[in-house]
């Protein structure tokens, strides 16, 4: 691929990275945020035991110091607690407030009229490309990573 092929490409994935649909979003919960609160209030609803924050990491496939920088914002926004699980001490479980419940379902709501608007504009056979595309580039950075990592060892 040749040298500017490549710098477009960076490019593109710099400025797509600035992409936060949440901006869109009246209220200051940002795209990362509202994924953690999305996920919350469902297993808590359903009388099971809060989410922990390994379950976080694994459901929205991120990591351990990711998840624990979107809580320690949450928390100081008054959207979460966390409490020490009682069935295991080592756990820390993670709650929605009562502010967070509404944050969520104000923000919910705007997102996905946000969301709506986007992929009416950008028009479903563009939208169908651009998921598959970024399916594969997802596939291809998994497989590289891996890659990498074999050869560390």
């Amino acid at each position: 691929m040749p040298d500017n092929m490549n710098q477009e490409f960076a490019g593109a994935l710099l400025r797509f990275r600035k992409v936060d649909i949440c901006a869109l979003v009246q209220g200051d919960i940002q795209f990362a945020e509202l994924a953690v609160m999305k996920n919350i209030p469902t297993h808590c609803a359903q009388g099971e035991s809060c989410l922990n924050v390994q379950q976080i990491c694994e459901q929205l496939n991120i990591s351990k110091p990711a998840v624990s920088q979107i809580l320690n914002s949450l928390e100081k926004k008054g959207y979460i607690v966390r409490r020490i699980s009682p069935g295991d001490r080592r756990r820390i479980t993670v709650q929605a407030t009562p502010e967070g419940l509404r944050v969520l379902e104000v923000s919910t709501t705007c997102y996905d009229q946000a969301l709506q608007t986007l992929c009416e504009r950008f028009g479903p056979g563009d939208i169908a490309t651009l998921v598959t595309l970024l399916e594969r580039l997802n596939q291809v950075y998994c497989q590289i990573k891996n890659e990498n990592r074999s050869d560390d060892k």
